[in-house]
């Protein structure tokens, strides 16, 4: 959908090679050969992962929750991201160093070198976004008296992006795909999150 709106996609996975996608998607939709990315970044190096965010206008993390994930998106991250960066946040809360990314936030308020800004370091970039879209905080719900809820440059949803008109439609669709894999020809589920995935 990005690269039909006009934008130039870009990716980084732990490989940092293109993957064909064998789960489950929608007909005639998807990028079933891992094709679309312009171009990919590896998370394994630090090299790669910085030159990842540099060149990115919109961050989007998808992580889930691991002990590998956690705390993922650190200070170096948002350091190694433009100054007018979107950080929009679809996996997990605990993905993110949260206090981190509301400084970050709070600074992208202000113009570079504004007295009230502390965050610049010039040897190790600037701790400075332009806006996030958080679909998922930590924790959750998030307590009401957290700065996020009143950063004009947030928007903030109840953990349910994902959801559409079709979502239930789709799950059934995936159930029955999956009953008929598993149980009857013996392979993976789909989109497994643990366990014996696709084959």
């Amino acid at each position: 959908m990005a690269q039909v709106l006009g934008m130039r996609v870009i990716c980084a996975t732990r490989t940092g090679h293109p993957t064909p996608i064998k789960g489950y998607l929608l007909p005639h939709t998807g990028d079933h050969d891992g094709h679309i990315p312009a171009k990919w970044y590896t998370t394994t190096s630090a090299d790669s992962l910085a030159a990842f965010y540099a060149n990115a206008d919109v961050v989007v993390n998808s992580l889930p929750a691991t002990d590998e994930t956690r705390g993922f998106v650190d200070e170096g991250a948002f350091r190694r991201m433009k100054d007018d960066a979107v950080f929009v946040n679809i996996g997990r809360g605990d993905t993110v160093d949260q206090e981190t990314m509301i400084r970050a936030l709070e600074a992208g308020l202000h113009a570079p070198g504004d007295a009230d800004t502390v965050t610049e370091k010039p040897d190790k970039g600037n701790l400075r976004i332009g806006a996030a879209s958080l679909d998922v905080t930590t924790p959750e719900p998030l307590p009401a008296n957290s700065k996020l809820w009143r950063l004009p440059n947030v928007l903030l949803t109840p953990h349910m992006s994902g959801g559409s008109e079709l979502y239930w439609y789709r799950v059934a669709d995936l159930a029955s795909i999956n009953a008929v894999r598993v149980v009857r020809e013996g392979k993976g589920g789909l989109n497994a999150v643990r366990g014996k995935g696709e084959d």
